[in-house]
């Protein structure tokens, strides 16, 4: 993950994930858009956290970007575990 440590990167949305994926890539909206078939209103939409994306969608992502869903996914949201006492 160039210019981003591992920290950093797993305190990121998926949003900010797929918005950091495409930057690092050098795309512009629309060639995601004609790659993908999604359109550049949804994929902007997605990386600016207006709206969800599916578990198929972001399949799409994660094989565009060339990573796994499990590196698109790792952390996010995780809850600290709490210590019982």
């Amino acid at each position: 993950m160039i210019g981003l440590t591992l920290g950093r990167y797993l305190k990121m949305e998926i949003s900010e994930r797929l918005l950091w994926f495409r930057k690092s890539c050098g795309k512009k909206l629309r060639e995601v858009s004609a790659d993908t078939g999604l359109s550049v209103g949804y994929i902007s939409d997605v990386e600016r956290g207006r709206t969800s994306p599916s578990l198929k969608t972001c399949k799409i992502f994660a094989d565009y970007y060339e990573v796994t869903l499990s590196i698109l996914f790792s952390g996010v949201n995780e809850q600290p575990k709490q210590k019982h006492a």
